[in-house]
């Protein structure tokens, strides 16, 4: 990979599960818009990325990149893979100046908040499954663009943050056991696909929203 900081105008890498362990040699490549390094479990840092401006499209997904901090200037990201960083905690705020994220998909990971994304305005796919430590949705309250969000699995058992926008299409809180009210749901008028499957919702109150 050593050979790549010789391509400066280089626009995409692809390197799924590879031996890569590195991502030092991608510091000269400015115009890169595509890198996806999924399945790499060697790489722990994406700190080579630090003040990229060009990259579009990323996936780090089932890595052991535990900080991504080194996102928060690379303000062209519009879709964002972390699923399966198992030793990811936080998002902190390195997205929140991301103003162009249309997806975000962080399941399997350890985050226990979503406030990083609360300026992300153009967000509208989310997919936080498998976050057990996760409980609040509130930092997507604002997100007037957020159509699809996948909650299940997680320790959310509030969702009435999501009633201030009825753009929501797709909602999926699967698993969710402390889940038992989404009456505040009722204004998401576009609603198609509600998955409730294993959380103490009734089936009244399911209909009620479904009906909505």
């Amino acid at each position: 990979m050593d050979s790549l900081s010789a391509a400066p105008h280089l626009r995409e890498f692809r390197g799924q599960c590879t031996r890569i362990s590195s991502l030092d040699a991608l510091r000269e490549c400015h115009r890169l818009e595509l890198l996806d390094v999924g399945g790499c479990q060697q790489v722990h840092c994406i700190e080579a990325l630090r003040g990229a401006k060009t990259p579009r499209y990323l996936d780090i997904s089932n890595t052991s990149v535990a900080n991504i901090d080194a996102l928060s200037q690379c303000t062209a990201l519009e879709r964002v893979n972390l699923n399966g960083c198992l030793r990811l905690c936080s998002l902190g705020w390195s997205l929140a100046f991301c103003t162009e994220l249309r997806e975000l998909h962080a399941s399997r990971t350890c985050i226990e908040t979503l406030i990083g994304l609360r300026l992300c305005r153009v967000l509208s796919k989310v997919n936080v499954s498998g976050c057990s430590a996760l409980r609040g949705t509130a930092a997507l309250a604002h997100l007037s663009q957020l159509t699809h969000l996948n909650l299940s699995f997680t320790a959310v058992n509030d969702v009435s943050s999501l009633g201030y926008y009825s753009g929501l299409e797709k909602l999926r809180m699967h698993g969710c056991t402390r889940l038992s009210d989404i009456s505040a749901l009722q204004s998401a008028r576009r609603l198609r696909v509600v998955d409730l499957d294993n959380t103490r919702c009734t089936e009244r109150v399911a209909a009620a929203v479904g009906s909505a």
